[in-house]
């Protein structure tokens, strides 16, 4: 389950806030700073697939965790500034943080265990893919999936959170091709 080793953490005082926050440094602290709810907000972007082309996009990410319970929610609109609601994708599973990541500091192990996967379509005058039926089906109202198991890492510090940085070379899929990098997006509690 958990390494048995236990390094201690280290304690950071915010100047802003004057409150103490922890910086993990071994899987049972990452377990208890990860628990709560994290929010990464609106940001804009021109997915690859979407339909139709060339339509402006964004989205609002939440994560929360309880116990080794964790639901990813991405909210996704057909404008860039968030406000007009296109689809709903939740993510929920179980999850364990393993070991140190040594190339990285403060970074773990992140696998998510169990995964069930589930779309919903917000605006039926919109046609999106599918994407547990597959890429030739349109999402009509919700579509739901299990997937295989997830290999990530992670890294909390303080009141920011970051996952790895998934690639085709090393997109998750087995322990051996976990993400190399931390992505720039981060999560903060709101």
């Amino acid at each position: 389950m958990f390494s048995s080793f236990a390094l201690s953490s280290v304690v950071v005082l915010s100047a802003f806030s004057g409150v103490a926050l922890a910086t993990s440094s071994d899987p049972d602290t990452v377990v208890k700073d990860i628990q709560g709810t994290w929010v990464l907000g609106c940001k804009s972007y021109e997915p690859s697939a979407s339909w139709p082309p060339d339509e402006s996009r964004s989205a609002k990410w939440t994560y929360t965790f309880v116990g080794d319970q964790f639901k990813w929610l991405e909210e996704e609109f057909s404008d860039s500034e968030c406000k007009k609601p296109l689809m709903n994708q939740t993510i929920e599973g179980t999850f364990q943080i393993g070991e140190a990541i040594a190339s990285m500091d403060n970074v773990f192990a992140f696998d998510m265990l169990k995964v069930r996967d589930t779309y919903t379509l917000m605006d039926p005058t919109k046609r999106v893919y599918d994407y547990c039926r597959g890429s030739d089906y349109v999402l009509t109202g919700t579509s739901a999936c299990d997937y295989d198991n997830t290999y990530q890492i992670v890294k909390v510090s303080g009141n920011n959170l970051r996952f790895g940085y998934l690639t085709d070379a090393h997109g998750g899929e087995t322990p051996a091709n976990r993400p190399l990098y931390l992505s720039t997006r981060t999560f903060t509690r709101p």
